[in-house]
């Protein structure tokens, strides 16, 4: 089943094609910015902050599964049993 957009997610997806648009060329900053209702300030703030959020979501990751958190009841359960051994 497919979950319908939150009407917010719907306005980043439109932030985010019209940040395409202008990295392809295809519009200007301005008419992104006027098509967003907003400054072209608040523009380029937002493409800033959404390339710097692509740029952080394609860094390498360490493989496998992720450490779980330290847990100081399980590790005062291991010293114990490590003692009894």
């Amino acid at each position: 089943m497919t979950q319908i957009p939150s009407p917010s997610e719907m306005l980043a997806r439109r932030r985010a094609a019209l940040i395409v648009q202008v990295q392809c060329g295809q519009i200007t900053a301005t008419e992104a910015a006027t098509q967003l209702g907003v400054s072209r300030k608040t523009y380029y703030e937002w493409e800033k902050r959404a390339l710097n959020a692509l740029v952080t979501a394609l860094e390498d990751r360490p493989g496998g599964r992720p450490s779980s958190p330290h847990d100081p009841e399980k590790a005062t359960l291991q010293e114990q049993k490590q003692d009894l051994q």
